[in-house]
């Protein structure tokens, strides 16, 4: 337990930075995935996609 309370330099605990990356990679996989069905659905439509 003590590991998720230590602070880091920035002020933000392992845990968040954690989380967060998690969230991020998340969001990443589910906006790329959405780009792909939206593709097949409509091939018609050109949905600009960017990467990180």
């Amino acid at each position: 337990m003590d590991y998720f309370l230590n602070v880091s330099v920035d002020g933000i605990s392992h845990l968040e930075v954690a989380l967060i990356n998690v969230v991020r990679f998340a969001l990443s996989v589910f906006e790329r995935a959405s780009f792909y069905v939206i593709n097949l659905i409509f091939p018609s439509a050109k949905f600009k996609t960017y990467s990180n």
